[in-house]
């Protein structure tokens, strides 16, 4: 496996050391760090997540930010780190990450990751085969969940939390997402926003 140099790099004013980087088709982009309401919103869902595959005794494991997906078991230059990614096959690890296709990758939209999450990324997913992405976007406070159907991707599902809607008044239907992969796996997405 090919190893990328460590480097200093300086983004928006700011010096990072061995920086975290995605690898796309041999192009690097490096993530910097997020706002605090895009690391609770992830912190949420992963406990969510965790708590659902722990009452169930799966062999299921749920990642957040910091694991390698090497999504082509022959392409080294092709590697990404998704905000949430559940992955149920253990013997897909290795030293460096994880090389096969998750179950469900959550990908959470920044200012500057918004275009790669529903572009390069979305296709990549789509084109490896992962069978269920949901995208969520903070500022319309709104998630997209795709299923993968014959090798194209299909919005399922389109959940949209108004900014002053009261949870008792509003129709819990329409803030729940259930998973299409995980049987009985359902967010309320008013306790997350």
């Amino acid at each position: 496996m090919s190893e990328l140099r460590k480097e200093n790099i300086k983004i928006d004013n700011r010096e990072y050391v061995d920086p975290v980087k995605e690898v796309i088709h041999g192009k690097t982009y490096f993530l910097i760090n997020s706002s605090s309401i895009h690391a609770t919103i992830i912190r949420k869902l992963r406990d969510i997540f965790f708590l659902y595959f722990y009452n169930r005794k799966s062999n299921c494991l749920v990642y957040s930010e910091g694991l390698n997906i090497y999504l082509d078991e022959e392409d080294d230059n092709t590697y990404v780190i998704p905000d949430i990614v559940i992955v149920c096959d253990s013997s897909k690890f290795i030293e460096d990450g994880y090389r096969g296709i998750p179950e469900l990758i959550v990908e959470v939209l920044s200012r500057k990751t918004r275009s790669k999450d529903k572009g390069l990324k979305y296709r990549l997913y789509e084109k490896s085969g992962v069978k269920e992405y949901w995208i969520i976007d903070l500022k319309s406070m709104s998630v997209e969940q795709y299923i993968l159907k014959d090798g194209r991707y299909f919005l399922e599902l389109l959940v949209s939390i108004e900014e002053d809607n009261d949870i008792e008044d509003a129709e819990e239907e329409e803030s729940i997402m259930k998973s299409y992969v995980f049987e009985g796996m359902e967010v309320d997405f008013n306790n997350i926003f």
